[in-house]
């Protein structure tokens, strides 16, 4: 897990793809990447994207941020990723910021999935 100590500690990511527990991480002067070892000898460079609201980095080693699919949103930045729309709700467009961009279904229609566009 990724905090942020100059936001009180705030949690800014979790980091997924080690087998074995961290046992030590480095970061670049600038923040950009960030090496991480572990028990088992196994060492993983992560390139970090500050991605923008309405977006998400998926951290596969590469510093690219993806907007957030229909029925998703994201309202903060540098996250890994997005969250799914209420049920009863539904977000038809990609990048969106905010959960109030999740709109009710309307009259005669339900959404009884998260997540969804339609």
């Amino acid at each position: 897990k990724m905090w942020d100590m100059s936001n009180d500690g705030a949690l800014v990511q979790t980091i997924r793809g080690h087998d074995s527990i961290v046992l030590s991480v480095a970061y670049n002067d600038d923040g950009s990447r960030l090496a991480s070892g572990t028990g088992d000898g196994k060492i993983k460079i992560w390139e970090y994207a500050n991605c923008p609201t309405g977006t998400f980095q998926a951290l596969k080693g590469e510093a690219t941020c993806d907007y957030c699919e229909s029925g998703t949103y994201q309202p903060n930045e540098g996250s890994s990723e997005c969250i799914p729309c209420e049920a009863g709700t539904y977000q038809p467009n990609s990048g969106s910021t905010m959960k109030t961009d999740c709109i009710p279904c309307e009259a005669g229609f339900y959404q009884s999935l998260t997540g969804k566009g339609e």
